[in-house]
């Protein structure tokens, strides 16, 4: 529940997303089901019954070989965007990075210096660098129902508010960066789904199975109620596609370089991975035992669902180019160490139990061994990706933003708890119940505005 009075809470907004995307279920393969059949030895029932009910969640305690995602007509992974039928024609979209807000003063016959100052600042814009290194500022209409709706996640959107002027004090100050509105919550109460990565090797004869590999990677899940620990089971037959691909990832979200020496060194480095990338599919594709050595394999994810290690994100300059100090702390609080040791011993020993056992070779281990298990998932613990936080505290029950007029967040960095799930259907709640929220607020504009101005 997101702070208002609908007792429906936020799920009304779920079943919205869930009418229009209609995920389809999809069920593991032989890995999955072994993975599963382990364990069940170990004592752990499943997480829900194989029929049509939804009953069963992402976080519903027990074991599944069920996962649901969104596909097209020609049953090809879907993304969001298109899966709620956006229209293109509807969206004006400009490619560049958003660098700052403005923020403009609300100054009526009357005012003085002394005026709350709530009701004078609002959100009249934001300032955009587009891809030829240009400036562009996008003004709002001067009216009360144009907003500004800020959705760049828990990581840069903060961000965006500190080089706008809107954070901690001392820091903005001591960035030089004007203050227009001191909101010490702003980069604060960052959380996200530590992991442990176990892998384990499979035999080459083993691969020879059609059934042995699932679409998305992933072929069955556990979730540990008593540890709020989630255990993933994954295969390597998608890394032999997404290792290459992944090369380019960094390049199609780097903002434009601003200097020559910038934009060449940029260049140097696109032509180096795009020969990385070349030399990668040729080896993938003319060489089937390099291929299969990357497929051979067994992974597990395991997750700290209900994390209490709390981090910050911060600008490091006034440079909107400068990515942010991101200070995860993660496992600073031994109940994220704790659930992370115990559920790396539980996937270790499902993995020793029969049926999975018969088909997985030996642990592959990374880096140096460290005896100390503690230490060992300190050194190797990574992130889900999974941020969310880092601008509730400085949200209002509307997703406004207090002190600022006309600006609302709308991403994970609202969400006022750490969902025990993966954060992609969450974050497209938001975004529901905000454009639930402003149609509201235009509504009751619309009807005191036919009452004459007289609220009922």
């Amino acid at each position: 529940n997101n702070g208002d009075n609908d007792d429906t809470g936020i799920e009304r907004e779920f079943e919205w997303l869930e009418e229009r995307i209609q995920p389809v279920k999809y069920e593991g393969n032989i890995l999955g089901r072994k993975a599963v059949e382990a364990a069940a030895s170990l004592g752990y029932k499943p997480a829900h019954n194989d029929d049509d009910s939804h009953d069963w969640r992402w976080e519903s305690p027990g074991t599944s070989t069920t996962m649901r995602i969104a596909l097209d007509q020609d049953g090809r992974r879907q993304d969001m965007y298109r899966a709620l039928g956006a229209d293109d024609n509807r969206i004006t979209l400009l490619k560049g990075m958003a660098e700052r807000l403005i923020i403009s003063t609300d100054k009526k016959d009357g005012d003085n210096d002394n005026d709350d100052e709530q009701s004078k600042m609002y959100a009249s814009g934001v300032v955009i660098r587009m891809e030829d290194g240009s400036l562009e500022s996008i003004i709002l209409q001067n009216d009360e129902a144009s907003e500004v709706i800020v959705s760049c996640g828990a990581i840069d959107s903060p961000k965006l508010l500190q080089l706008s002027g809107i954070g901690p004090k001392d820091l903005l100050q001591k960035l030089e960066i004007p203050l227009v509105h001191d909101c010490p919550a702003v980069g604060e109460g960052l959380k996200d789904h530590v992991m442990n990565i176990l892998s384990f090797e499979i035999p080459i004869t083993t691969l020879l199975d059609p059934e042995m590999f699932s679409p998305n990677s992933i072929n069955a899940s556990l979730y540990d109620e008593s540890l709020d620990a989630q255990l993933l089971f994954t295969d390597g037959g998608s890394t032999a596609h997404y290792l290459p691909l992944s090369l380019l990832e960094p390049f199609s979200e780097k903002a434009p370089s601003l200097t020559v020496y910038g934009r060449a060194k940029d260049a140097m480095a696109y032509i180096a991975a795009c020969l990385l990338l070349y030399t990668l599919q040729t080896m993938i594709a003319y060489i089937p035992s390099y291929r299969v050595k990357l497929e051979s394999s067994l992974g597990i994810l395991i997750n700290v669902m209900k994390p209490t290690s709390v981090g910050t994100v911060m600008i490091r300059s006034n440079d909107p180019n400068d990515a942010p100090l991101i200070d995860t702390q993660y496992l600073s609080e031994e109940h994220d160490l704790d659930t992370l040791v115990k559920a790396t011993k539980i996937a270790r020993e499902i993995v020793n139990a029969e049926p999975l056992s018969d088909i997985v070779d030996k642990e592959i281990l990374f880096g140096e061994v460290d005896d100390d298990e503690r230490q060992a998932i300190k050194k190797r613990c990574s992130p889900y990706h999974h941020s969310t936080g880092t601008c509730s505290g400085c949200l209002d029950d509307q997703l406004r933003l207090k002190g600022i007029g006309r600006l609302r967040i709308a991403d994970a960095s609202s969400l006022p708890f750490h969902p025990r799930v993966p954060t992609n259907a969450s974050s497209m709640a938001v975004g529901a119940r905000c454009a639930s929220l402003i149609a509201a607020h235009l509504a009751l504009q619309q009807e005191e505005g036919t009452n004459g101005g007289k609220e009922k």
